[in-house]
């Protein structure tokens, strides 16, 4: 079992981080990871310093009542709270749109120099990755989600990203926190549900560190990607490129 102080601790890693940023926004669904994220940030973080951000795509008939359950916690945490409902297409893939249709809240609420969090964790790294493998992509997508990167005029960081969803679980259960269980989170049809509920632990009886290795092997694409970028954009400033009225050119002699 994970000591709870694992979570906390992983967080100080960050604090330069939280300290630089204007405000610090917490993608808060309910589900367990997001809500132990938000507790333990509100444990230290100043109440007008920490907002958090709910989401209610009205996909579940249960959507209201998660929506004011989150509002609830905000209140005992003594978190701003701000919620946003969307319509989400379903013509297509429903994950996909359902995740478009977030990001583009997170883009119209971010500010110059906030930062917005999302609890991805070890194990939703793992998924990540092996998803995309399915899809056949590159080193650049094998290296699966960013730590941190840019998102609209503010910026996007993952904390969790470097623990397990065990030690999530430990700090939920230790200090009884209630949290929103999303149907639609076990559902077969849905390829990475799939792949958490049917292949990921058949890989993990036979490779009890198969999270580990998968984070290890996507460090090790994230390197190769950025180091043929490097690579890659040294190579075309030596072919002294032009942006032309009709295009770019370079000098091939």
């Amino acid at each position: 079992m994970a000591s709870t102080a694992d979570v906390q601790e992983h967080l100080t890693s960050f604090k330069s981080w939280f300290a630089s940023a204007s405000r610090v926004t917490v993608a808060y669904s309910g589900g367990l990871d997001s809500h132990v994220l938000l507790h333990a940030l509100a444990s230290w973080l100043e109440p007008g310093h920490l907002q958090a951000l709910h989401i209610n795509h009205q996909l579940s008939p249960q959507a209201d009542s998660w929506q004011a359950h989150c509002a609830e916690i905000c209140a005992n945490l003594q978190v701003a709270f701000i919620s946003r409902k969307i319509t989400v297409s379903t013509s297509g893939s429903l994950e996909t749109a359902a995740r478009e249709a977030r990001y583009r809240v997170f883009v119209e609420t971010l500010r110059k120099g906030e930062l917005l969090l999302l609890a991805h964790h070890a194990n939703d790294q793992a998924e990540t990755v092996l998803f995309r493998l399915m899809r056949r992509h590159g080193a650049r997508g094998l290296a699966g989600m960013p730590v941190s990167r840019p998102l609209g005029a503010g910026r996007l960081l993952r904390p969790l990203l470097g623990l397990k969803r065990e030690a999530l679980r430990d700090y939920a259960l230790h200090y009884r926190l209630q949290w929103v269980e999303d149907e639609s989170n076990v559902s077969l049809q849905h390829d990475r549900n799939y792949l958490r509920h049917r292949v990921m632990p058949v890989l993990t009886q036979r490779w009890p560190d198969l999270v580990e290795r998968i984070n290890t092997a996507a460090d090790r694409c994230r390197t190769a990607a950025d180091l043929s970028d490097t690579l890659a954009r040294a190579d075309l400033s030596e072919l002294l490129p032009r942006d032309e009225r009709l295009g770019w050119s370079v000098d091939m002699t």
